[in-house]
């Protein structure tokens, strides 16, 4: 038997003969906590501050440009890089992403996929 922990909580008591099974728990246990951080991050900030996150990687140049871009207006964002956490780029690709930069809102439904001025103008506007 194994014992899977994600955070401070056990997930699920399994058998060792069923890697694959343990391998979908760990993977599902990992985005579980990529989005209880994206939930908890909208939470904190207050209420008149713009709640937007940013997704980029190592290497990306449109990222710079995205992360420049949002600096030089003076828009507060939190940058999560998916090179350093891959927890959140399994969340990504769960819901369907394959690329970055993508910049998110949380009072849009849809982010903001590449390096694209004219939508982030609307969203410093």
């Amino acid at each position: 038997m194994l014992c899977i922990l994600a955070g401070v909580g056990i997930i699920k008591i399994i058998n060792l003969r069923s890697f694959d099974h343990s391998r979908q728990l760990v993977r599902s246990a990992k985005n579980r906590v990529a989005a209880t951080a994206l939930q908890n991050y909208w939470e904190v900030l207050p209420m008149n501050k713009q709640k937007i996150i940013l997704y980029t990687r190592d290497g990306c140049m449109q990222c710079k440009m995205t992360k420049r871009y949002l600096s030089e207006h003076q828009v507060d964002f939190q940058e999560i890089n998916i090179s350093e956490n891959p927890a959140s780029a399994a969340y990504l690709r769960e819901k369907g992403f394959a690329s970055v930069p993508l910049v998110f809102r949380q009072d849009q439904d849809a982010p903001i996929v590449g390096f694209r001025p004219e939508a982030l103008q609307k969203l410093v506007g």
